[in-house]
Parts: C-alpha cells; structure tokens; sequence
C-alpha cells in the first residue's frame, strides 16, 4: 500500500448519479500507450489488453465521485512508473476467475489516483466503484467506473487485509497472515477490484431495492444476519445521498440516530456494533465480542465473509462478492487459507485465531457457503 499503512478504498460505496440536470458528460481520455503491455497476452483464458485500455491516470486527493461529477482529470502524460502500475492490473487480471475477466473488462474507465495520502483515511476515500448515470432522459445509460489509489501498490494481501481491518475496529491489532497459496500484490489488487465492482452491483442489480427478497429461500435470505429493523439504504450526506462513507469508529458516529446513539445496523444475533465500540479499543472485552463476529459461538450462524461485512448490509454483499472472486476455483490462484488473529480474543485472554476460508472450503460455514452461492454471476 503506501508507507507503513495499507491505503485502499474498500469501504467507499459506488456514488450512483441520479441529479436531474447533470453537466453534459466528459468522454474518458484516451488510454497510455503503456496499456498495451498486455498486447496478446492470454491468461486463464482471458486477454487483459481491453482491460488495460481502459485505465488512466490523475492526481487529485479530493476527488469523489457524486451527483453530476464529472470523471477526474487526467494526467497530461503517464507518470514514470506506469508500467509498474499496469503490470500490477495485469497481473491481478490473470488471477481472477474468467468470469470476473470478463466484468473487468466492461468497465467502462478505470482511474489511478496517484496524489499523496496525508492519512490511512484519506487513502481510503482514493478507491471508489461509481455507477455513474449519464444525461438524458429514460432508459438511463450508466458508466462502470472503478478508482484506486496508487498506494495499493506498496502491499500484499494480508498487509491489504490487515490495514483495512485495524482501520475499521481501530487499535484492535488483528492481522492476517498465512494466506495460501500465495501472498503478493495482485491478490491484492484482485481484492481491492472485487470490492469496489461489488459496490457497482449493489445498485446495477438492484440489491439496495428489497434486500429482504435477496435470494430468499423460505425463511433464509441473504441478509439473515441483519435484523428485519436495520435500515438497509446507505446513509447520505448533504451533497450525496448514495455515497458510503468509510465505516470507521467515527464514521460510525456519523450514522447513529442523533437521538438514541443507536446504530442503525443491527444484527440478527449478538455482538452488536454498539456493544463493541462501547467498549475501550483494544480492551480484552472488545476484542473477545471481536472475535465473537468471526467464531460466534452455537447456534448462532456464521453469516460474516470478514469482519468490514459485519459493519452494514452493503458491505456484507459486497465483501461477500469479494469472497466468491478470491476463492473461485476457476481462478488463477483462488485462495485457500488466510489466518485473522484477533489479539486477546478468547475469554482466557490468549489471543484468537479463526480462518473463515479454510472454514468455507472444508463446508463449515453453511450460511456464508449459500451467500456466496446467491451470486451467480460476476
């Protein structure tokens, strides 16, 4: 990622653009020339060239997508180290599933925001996917745009794992280590383009709609691990009422009811959100209500891909998307074990260890194995 942090976007929700009166739209520069790197170049079954084509360059640490935003300036040249960029992508392309080679190259424009980052946060907000809708009038036309920041290109996928978790439960000191089979930079990026194309399907499928009715099979449905009170439609702000903002201790704070301090995200079974965060960050009682959300102890189900799913239902489909792209068989190198330490998880105090997608492979988690199902498609 970039220094010693991992700076990634993953929890930045697509900004659908829904104003009446949108300036007219810009067409995407055309690509660098180092995009054709990957000229003829075939891997698991797919050629990432279109891929490549798409991506472009800008340096704004401000830039977010919204309602009537047009797509980021580009960079009047590609910066020195675009070849080092693009063989990242490219290699990210070769180890996913070909079905998700296929999603990625009908994006229509991909961004590299290469300005700096002041702080963890800040980076975050540099990743972004965006279901831009276009003037004119119904059937609505959309553009699939995905950003990333330039500082995913400094990390592996445990440091990715690692940073982005202790960004959303702060202090807590979990990490991930011993991913299998392969611990590096594309699966990282493969992550972090399964993320923010997850945000894009959140709206292109229409999941925010009646999540309740998501793949509902009697009394299961996807969102099982909600109450049927939470509020299921991302909070806005101000300037944009589709915009997730990073679901840190703070932005937490941000969307409590104003009255009650309540949480509007509220799990079917305990530890809720509010029970954690009201505990001292990094206390033995936070982190053992921690690790209760990865091994929650019988008969409570375990609903959760990661621990960024357990903070709302947006981010539990999309993490979940994440999960099926990085364990699908028919990827390049799907993964097959990567082990959270939650420091001081267990009532003993020793520390707790889980590996959701050893678990996931071995069929022991029932109810993450038919979420991941629910996604039939990429």
């Amino acid at each position: 990622m970039q220094r010693s942090a991992l700076l990634v976007g993953a929890g930045i929700l697509a900004a659908l653009v829904f104003a009446c009166t949108p300036p007219p739209p810009v067409a995407p520069p055309a690509p660098p020339p180092l995009a054709m790197a990957g000229a003829g170049l075939t891997c698991n079954g797919g050629n990432p060239t279109t891929f490549l084509n798409k991506v472009n360059f800008f340096a704004d640490a401000n830039f977010q997508p919204g309602r009537g935003i047009q797509q980021p300036t580009p960079l009047s040249s590609p910066p020195p180290n675009a070849a080092t960029y693009l063989q990242g992508l490219q290699n990210a392309f070769c180890a996913a599933p070909p079905d998700f080679q296929t999603a990625l190259s009908s994006l229509d424009a991909v961004w590299i925001n290469t300005a700096p980052c002041a702080s963890g946060n800040q980076c975050f907000t540099e990743s972004w996917g965006w279901w831009r809708r276009l003037l004119g009038p119904p059937p609505f036309s959309y553009q699939r745009i995905v950003g990333l920041s330039a500082s995913l290109w400094s990390t592996t996928y445990s440091g990715y794992e690692t940073q982005l978790t202790q960004t959303i439960l702060q202090q807590s000191g979990i990490t991930y280590s011993q991913v299998q089979p392969v611990d590096d930079l594309p699966t990282a990026l493969l992550a972090a383009l399964a993320h923010e194309v997850g945000h894009i399907r959140w709206f292109e499928w229409g999941v925010n709609s009646n999540p309740l009715n998501y793949c509902a099979v009697g009394n299961w449905n996807f969102f099982g691990g909600w109450s049927p009170s939470t509020v299921f439609q991302p909070p806005g702000n101000s300037t944009n009422g589709y915009w997730r903002d990073l679901l840190t201790p703070n932005g937490r704070a941000h969307v409590r009811n104003p009255v009650t301090r309540k949480y509007p995200y509220k799990h079917s079974s305990p530890p809720q959100m509010d029970d954690i965060d009201a505990q001292p960050d990094g206390s033995p009682v936070q982190e053992q209500l921690i690790y209760q959300l990865l091994v929650p102890p019988p008969p409570i189900p375990a609903w959760w891909a990661s621990l960024f799913a357990a903070m709302s239902p947006d981010e539990d489909f999309i993490e979940t998307y994440k999960f099926k792209v990085l364990t699908d068989g028919s990827g390049g190198s799907p993964l097959t074990s990567a082990t959270i330490t939650v420091p001081r998880g267990t009532s003993g105090g020793s520390g707790g260890t889980a590996n959701i997608i050893v678990d996931y492979h071995n069929g022991a988690r029932a109810d993450l194995t038919a979420k991941v199902g629910c996604i039939t498609s990429y």
